[in-house]
């Protein structure tokens, strides 16, 4: 392998399942494993998906790959750019499907997870508490145990993200009453880290794609009452890796 052309070489490894990745980065030098990686990565659309493990709570706008066995919605991340000084991974929501946002549920339950995943039998990351995101937006109803008050949900947007050691998430949290284009707050994430630039535009998505019935959706009423939108997220190698084994 070494005598070959790193064009080569590159391609070949490619063909390597990512399960065997690790391996890789112990008998050839990172940068040609980087690159290899980069380009498989590219080539395997929705490799990633974020999971709502709580329709009651948390619920993306269409999942229709989803099983109604398991009461949890995914929205698939594809991937968007390559950090080559943090060793990152950036990913992001196909922006031209309407399964690009999480409905925030009105009803309280706060027994669900956020979690990062390749698939339903991978292994998977905890990113947050459903509930973390839900308390965010104005609640509905007032002295019920659900811990929701009367005050009706205004116009609000607030900017979320969530890092750790080797994981970034980007986005934002709205009311359904807002609308239109929303202005991004003119900082990097962490102060060192930005997101890729893309040509999405930030906006609430429009009424009919909130509206939307989803077969997911429970049969008792649960009225939506705002969205959580991703906007990127970010992936150490290990941490990427570590989601194949």
């Amino acid at each position: 392998m070494p005598l070959l052309p790193a064009e080569v070489a590159i391609h070949i490894l490619t063909f390597v399942p990512l399960s065997s990745y690790s391996a890789l980065y112990q008998v050839f030098p990172q940068e040609l494993v980087d690159e290899a990686l980069k380009y498989k990565v590219r080539q395997q659309p929705h490799i990633i998906e974020l999971v709502s493990t709580n329709l009651h709570e948390l619920m993306a706008a269409c999942t229709p790959s989803a099983s109604k066995m398991r009461n949890e919605s995914g929205l698939a991340m594809e991937f968007l750019a390559y950090d080559t000084t943090h060793r990152m991974l950036w990913f992001t929501p196909d922006f031209t499907c309407p399964n690009q946002f999480f409905k925030v549920k009105d009803g309280y339950v706060s027994h669900g997870k956020l979690l990062i995943r390749a698939d339903k039998d991978s292994p998977s990351k905890v990113v947050m508490s459903l509930w973390d995101i839900r308390k965010k937006l104005p609640p509905k109803r007032s002295g019920t145990l659900s811990g929701a008050s009367q005050v009706d949900c205004r116009e609000y947007n607030e900017e979320l993200s969530v890092r750790d050691n080797d994981f970034l998430l980007d986005g934002y949290i709205s009311t359904c009453k807002a609308d239109g284009p929303i202005k991004r707050a003119n900082r990097s994430i962490t102060g060192l880290l930005s997101p890729p630039p893309t040509a999405y535009a930030r906006a609430i998505p429009p009424l009919h794609q909130l509206t939307v019935g989803s077969p997911w959706e429970r049969h008792f009423p649960n009225p939506t009452c705002g969205v959580f939108l991703v906007e990127s997220v970010a992936l150490t190698v290990p941490a990427f890796l570590d989601l194949f084994i």
